[in-house]
């Protein structure tokens, strides 16, 4: 594979155009639709109804926009394609003009509908699909451009042009607008392609076009070019093909050209220097020219690309702009626009480089032909001689030498002033805030630099180096990589310069600038590896030899420890050219690194920071680099994710090396641990030392490496940290979790600590449990998991009375009497990181500590005068936790000290579990009983497995676990399956699965298993059920599992109960789900299972009564179902009806949530089956004609007044209770408005349905 056809790309393949065309006829699978779809569209239908054309074009659309990423697979079709289409399309235009010159200037298509009810905006918007994909000029080769192809398509641009100003001035047809359809800009640009084509007829313009019609075409295209879509560039495109046409270079259309353009520059300058009388720039005058301007400077600079003639003539044509282009440049105040400051820099190359004759320069350096395939063929070689290396040096090409024969025709020659201004403009565009911009300069100073002789080049490499100078200004370093990379592929970057270039690559590699919370750099990076992938592809091995290990480093270290992926894929694609270009000579381990570090990998960090910088380590020649740079540089980064992950890295690193961790990176980390300035550093210098001491402590079991002077360092540095007050200030949160994490792996590594050591190291966890943020709280709890484990033994009476109040006691008496949310959250999670020999020297020690944990979880349980949730949250993963440590046998391996688990025990955390399941606790936050109810599913499995464990079972001679307690546990995960928190239906749904597992000892006294089993098993799945089967969150997914589920008798209150918290929920995506398959489910059930279904109402009624977070939710549900007459057979049932309405008149009993009340109307209503068979239901609504809310006594009138005429039309409007409650003021409290007192028309309204005062009293005193 030749350089040809290999890009740079972030670690993925290139696929050159000619291989992919090649390939074509296999990758391009929609061919004969594509085709179909052009056919589709060119035809012209009779009734002019072209909504399958319209169809066709969106269809060719999605069809091209699929090869955006790779167009060249289309290159094969591009032609076929683009006939058929301007077959189609030339024969409306020559229509067209045939119809002007018999009409005069009657065009075909006279108005904007006319226009659209034919083939042709189809055909031109599919032709600029197929542009937009494959670009302009490859498409732009294949239309006709034959002579008479010249006038159809001018007049069609007259006719396009004239049908815009129409539809601008009518704005009537809103076809134009939409997206699927044609765009008239689409066959605008279309045409203005086509037209640009034909400007490269090589006949003189008197055969091709005449005098009028060029004057017309140069009109047009003038006005186009203030445009601001794609069409300002294409016209642009076609006005300098015909401008450069040397038929036209001194005509008349050339000057007027060129006297317009020149008063659009000054009518633009003029903006940005006069001020109004307010001294503020005309800042709509200035918006209105910028798009003129670029238009004309994209001509201008179309012209000097394409120009045939002498460089005297164009740079002559050219000299008028040079002063207005100039101010322009340097204009301070006019708008920051990034095309027009681009379009400025284009300007600049182009005219710098015509300035100077086209020359390829002999003093460049040449590597000559690069192939991979060659290169690899010498790697398979062994180790060449002198003579060998000298062949191949020759055969390589290299011309490095001639840069010092300064007697060179190129060495040196006259440089016209021109030139120097040019360059100066380029360069200074290299500092521009646009990264646009500076890869355009860069470009710019290759092309330049390429015509320039020896000695200026020198110069230009001087001024860039420069730009390396400002350490705070990014922007220059990222125009010098980019800039430095198009020296070198252009081999402009002689051999002799790399000692000065290189070691400022490297530098860039890892630029870093911090920024407040934040850096920037990673633009600088990402061009470093670009510059770095520049330079493997440019130089034979031999030159680069005395710089690989400089450069193998520095990228081997961006690519494992970057922040951003794409740096870190950049720096992997530029190894991977470095490997391939420069052989196994020079990178001895390259193939086997690449293997492992490849675009995939990656893209993980952490896999990156710790797998892959392992196996890179392995390599002596990388080991020391990276080993520092995470030491040294990644620990006092300014992100401390990065920070975190350089410390498990080097935790990973230290078995590789552990005598380098202790002669260099141990002491410098116990320096700054203690740096009381850089808080960064003293994070990650903390967090470092905790990792690397951790891994001596698995690698260093006799002592071998760690000196005990080391250890009474590492020892003391938590202490002094405190000491120090370190804790303090900013990051005064991370040092405190640094220094628990320290502690923590102080004590798994058992470092000596004397008994005073081991307080002071307790009581600086003891100051971190209450703190505020969980994050540290649960460090600390993990590192008096660690401390109380490796040290305060304990003899065989059990712990010390001191040991035991300082610790259980006081963490209990915390736990439960804080006032102090911290505190209580931060003791209860501490309880349950305290080791078996604490916890439970005996049953009454025991029961202490769950006695605590049990009473705080309660869901009524208060902290103060407020319920905490993550208190209750805390306590119940804290029961968890002691079950587990402590467990319901008591281990042989413990010391006769540690009792285990009794029965009452245990049944006390099983009520407690079950407890919390039903914590439904709410707060400006949402559910946040969720939480508690998360962590008591959690709990239950956990309990559950373990009390059903043969083993348990057999050596405590007790089996706690039944039938009936199981039903319960599966019941209770499956309500909360049904409900409407994603994240709590997902966790349900894997802990349902763990019991279910076949490998479970529960299974054994789970309930018709195998039916449960089928109804969670997701349609059309085949294959072991596992929580990766299905996305458990997903409501449409779960809530028809549920259903299922429900039709077993056990858990069908259970299912019921959760399902109609989410259909009376508020996310609409769960509450469509949930009430569907509830109504479908409800519409088939028979006469028994309603039944079932109302028992299950109220018990929720009696259950959670007053709780507005269970019963709005019912309330709704029930009044869905009513809307939907899905329970209508229930309503009817007179017992039901009374019952329910008993439940609403206990919950309207001081009721002042405005939700709930309206809920309770809408079921009450909904409960009226007429006004003599619901007399009483009737009344219950009358009541709340006086409530004290004016807006339920509206509701509540206008409710029962829609209601009667739905059961009883036969009372009219006439009927005198129908009149009171439609024409009475119940919103008002003003007694003067009303034409009767309130209570009088309430009475009216019962006299006139015959109910019994009696009624309404006991509605009111019940």
């Amino acid at each position: 594979m030749d350089d040809d056809n290999v890009g740079y790309t972030d670690g993925t393949t290139t696929i050159s155009s000619s291989s992919a065309s090649s390939n074509a006829a296999v990758l391009f699978e929609e061919e004969e639709k594509a085709f179909q779809c052009i056919r589709e569209l060119t035809v012209d239908r009779i009734d002019k109804n072209y909504e399958p054309n319209d169809r066709a074009l969106a269809q060719l659309r999605k069809i091209f926009d699929k090869y955006l990423e790779l167009p060249s697979l289309l290159d094969r079709y591009i032609a076929p394609m683009v006939n058929e289409l301007t077959e189609s399309a030339y024969t409306n235009t020559n229509t067209n003009t045939k119809n002007q010159s018999n009409n005069n200037d009657c065009y075909v298509y006279s108005s904007y509908d006319q226009f659209w009810n034919s083939p042709l905006p189809r055909i031109l918007s599919a032709i600029y699909a197929l542009s937009k994909v494959r670009g302009r000029k490859k498409v732009q080769k294949f239309l006709p451009h034959q002579v008479e192809n010249v006038e159809p398509v001018l007049q069609s641009l007259l006719m396009l042009d004239d049908l815009k100003q129409q539809h601008k001035k009518n704005q009537s047809s809103p076809t134009d607008d939409t997206t699927d359809g044609p765009q008239l800009w689409e066959s605008i640009y279309s045409m203005w392609n086509w037209m640009g084509i034909l400007g490269k007829i090589p006949f003189d313009c008197e055969v091709v076009i005449d005098t009028t019609q060029v004057a017309q075409l140069f009109r047009l295209a003038t006005i186009y070019l203030s445009e601001t879509g794609p069409t300002r560039d294409v016209v642009s495109s076609c006005l300098a093909c015909w401008l450069s046409r040397p038929d036209l270079e001194d005509s008349t259309f050339r000057n007027s050209f060129q006297h317009w353009s020149i008063s659009v520059l000054k009518k633009y300058l003029g903006g940005t220097e006069s001020n109004d009388e307010t001294g503020s720039t005309n800042s709509t005058l200035i918006q209105s020219d910028i798009y003129t301007t670029m238009g004309v400077l994209q001509t201008l600079i179309t012209i000097l690309k394409i120009s045939t003639a002498q460089r005297k003539n164009v740079l002559a044509s050219m000299e008028p702009y040079w002063s207005l282009i100039k101010k322009v440049s340097n204009a301070t105040n006019r708008p920051s626009n990034l095309l027009l400051r681009k379009f400025v820099v284009k300007w600049w190359t182009r005219l710098g480089v015509l300035y100077l004759p086209p020359r390829i320069a002999s003093w460049r350096y040449q590597r000559g032909r690069r192939s991979l395939k060659e290169n690899l063929q010498r790697q398979q070689q062994s180790s060449p001689t002198k003579s060998t290396v000298n062949t191949e040096t020759k055969s390589d090409g290299d011309t490095s030498h001639v840069s010092h024969q300064k007697d060179g025709a190129d060495y040196f020659f006259f440089v016209p002033d021109q030139v120097e201004m040019a360059m100066g403009q380029v360069l200074a565009a290299l500092k521009d805030s646009s990264t646009v911009v500076r890869w355009s300069a860069a470009k710019g100073v290759g092309r330049i630099t390429s015509r320039l002789p020896a000695i200026c080049a020198e110069d230009v490499i001087d001024a860039i180096m420069e730009f390396f100078d400002d350490i705070q200004n990014d922007n220059d370093w990222h125009g010098a990589c980019l800039t430095l990379a198009e020296l070198a592929r252009r081999g402009l970057l002689l051999p002799h310069r790399l000692k000065d270039v290189i070691p400022k690559i490297v530098e860039a590699i890892h630029y870093d600038l911090p920024r407040r919370q934040t850096s920037v750099g990673a633009h600088v990076r990402d061009a470093a590896c670009y510059t770095y992938w520049a330079l493997a592809r440019a130089y034979s091995p031999e030159i680069l030899r005395p710089f690989v290990l400089q450069l193998g480093q520095s990228v081997v270290v961006a690519f494992l420890f970057d922040r951003e992926v794409n740096c870190r894929r950049a720096a992997s694609a530029a190894f991977q050219e470095m490997v391939g270009r420069q052989g196994a000579q020079n990178f001895k381990n390259g193939i086997s690194i690449l293997t492992t570090a490849d675009y995939f990998s990656l893209g993980n960090r952490k896999d990156a920071y710790t797998t892959i910088a392992l196996h890179v380590a392995q390599f002596q020649e990388h080991q020391t680099a990276i080993i520092n740079h995470l030491f040294r540089v990644k620990l006092s980064h300014w992100d401390p994710d990065i920070r975190l992950l350089a410390s498990q890295s080097l935790n990973q690193l230290t078995v590789l090396n552990p005598d380098f961790m202790v002669d260099e990176v141990l002491p410098y980390l116990l320096e700054h641990c203690l740096d009381d300035k850089n808080v960064h550093m003293r994070h990650g210098a903390t967090l470092g030392l905790a990792e690397v001491v951790l891994a001596f402590g698995k690698i260093d079991a006799n002592n071998r490496y760690l000196s005990p002077q080391l250890h009474k360092l590492i020892a003391e540095t938590p202490l002094t940290i405190e000491k120090k007050r370190l804790y303090r200030g900013k990051g005064g949160e991370q040092m405190r979790a640094a220094v628990c994490r320290l502690i923590a792996c102080i004590s798994m590594s058992h470092i000596p600590l004397t008994v005073p050591q081991q307080v002071r190291l307790l009581d600086s966890i003891d100051t971190c449990i209450p703190h505020p943020t969980e994050m540290i709280q649960e460090q600390a709890g993990r590192a008096l998991f660690a401390l109380a484990r490796s040290y305060f033994p304990v003899s065989g009476k059990g712990p010390s009375d001191r040991l035991q109040k300082r610790v259980v006691d006081k963490y209990t008496n915390e736990a439960r009497t804080s006032i102090n949310p911290a505190a209580t959250r931060g003791y209860s999670l501490a309880l349950g990181y305290l080791p078996a020999k604490l916890l439970a020297p005996s049953l009454d020690v025991l029961d202490i500590s769950l006695s605590c944990l049990c009473r705080i979880s309660h869901p009524n349980a208060k902290v103060g005068n407020d319920k905490d949730a993550e208190t209750r949250r805390n306590a119940l993963v804290s029961l968890s936790r002691i079950l587990e440590t402590v467990g319901i046998v008591p281990s042989r391996e413990q010391c006769e000290c540690v009792v285990a688990f009794s029965n009452v025990q245990l049944k006390q955390v099983f009520d407690t579990y079950m407890r919390s399941m039903e914590d439904y606790n709410t707060d400006q936050r949402g559910d946040v009983g969720s939480k508690c109810r998360l962590a008591a599913m959690n709990g239950l499995v956990s309990l559950a497995t373990i009390t059903t464990d043969q083993k348990h079972i057999e050596e405590s001679g007790v089996d706690l676990y039944s039938t009936e307690l199981c039903l319960r546990i599966i019941g209770l995960l499956l309500k909360q399956f049904s409900e409407k928190l994603d994240s709590v239906r997902s966790e349900a749904a894997g802990c349902l699965l763990t019991l279910l597992d076949e490998k479970s000892p529960v299974k054994a006294y789970i309930t018709k298993r195998q039916i449960l089993l089928d109804a969670l098993t997701p349609p059309q799945f085949k294959g072991t059920l596992t929580y990766q089967s299905s996305n458990w969150a997903e409501a449409s997914i779960t809530y028809p599992m549920v259903m299922k589920a429900a039709e077993i008798d056990e858990y069908f209150g259970y299912v019921i109960s959760g399902l109609i918290l989410s259909t009376g929920g508020l996310t609409k995506s769960v509450t469509q789900n949930s009430s569907l398959v509830l109504i479908q489910w409800v519409r088939s059930a028979d006469e028994v299972k309603l039944d079932r279904l109302g028992t299950v109402f109220f018990e929720i009624f009696d259950k959670h009564k007053y709780e507005g977070r269970v019963i709005l939710p019912l309330l709704k549900t029930i009044d869905i179902l009513m809307n939907r007459r899905c329970i209508e057979q229930l309503i009817r049932n007179k017992l039901f009806s009374l019952s329910l309405l008993g439940k609403l008149r206990e919950e309207s009993k001081r009721c002042m949530d405005m939700q709930r009340i309206v809920a309770i109307l809408n079921v009450a209503t909904g409960l009226i089956t007429s006004i003599v068979e619901s007399k009483e239901i009737v009344a219950f609504v009358c009541d709340f004609l006086v409530h004290q809310f004016p807006r339920i006594r509206s509701l509540a009138a206008e409710k029962l007044y829609v209601r009667l005429l739905e059961t009883d039309p036969d009372l009219g409007e006439n009927h005198i209770a129908v009149q009171i409650l439609l024409s009475h003021n119940w919103e008002s409290d003003d007694e003067n408005l009303q034409e009767i007192d309130r209570d009088a028309a309430i009475q009216e309204v019962l006299k006139a349905f015959e109910i019994d005062k009696m009624l309404l009293l006991a509605a009111n005193t019940e």
